[in-house]
Formats: structure tokens, C-alpha cells, sequence
């Protein structure tokens, strides 16, 4: 998937920014509970798509200023 506009970017940020909250709420609670399996694939699975879409806004940031000039 590829940002083409400003509200894609908009959108995407605040699905960022919600897993973020997601991923410090269950590692905060994770410390109640060490070694969980589950916990430690989802918190692997939550940080790749945010890394994803990180690089996501990251080159539509680029893009758009190379169009700027």
C-alpha cells in the first residue's frame, strides 16, 4: 500500500498512533506477565505493521517534497 493524498496520511497516522497505545498497553501489562508466548508474538506482530506504515508516511513525506521542489 502506498499514501497518495493528505488524508490517507492523516488516517494513517492516527492508525500509528493508535497502535502505538496499543503496544505500550499490552507491554505494560505484559509485565505482569513474563514469558507469555502470545503476548510476545503480538507485540513482534503490532511493532512490524508500525514500523510498515512508519515507512509508509515516511516516503509520502519524501514525495511530496520532491514535488515542492
Amino acid at each position: 500500500m502506498s499514501i497518495q493524498n493528505e488524508r490517507q496520511l492523516r488516517n494513517t497516522r492516527t492508525k500509528l498512533a493508535d497502535l502505538e497505545a496499543e503496544y505500550r498497553r499490552i507491554s505494560e501489562a505484559a509485565e505482569s506477565k513474563p514469558n507469555a508466548q502470545t503476548t510476545e508474538l503480538t507485540l513482534r506482530s503490532l511493532g512490524t505493521v508500525m514500523k510498515q506504515l512508519k515507512e509508509e508516511i515516511a516516503q509520502y513525506e519524501t514525495r511530496r517534497v520532491n514535488r515542492t521542489g
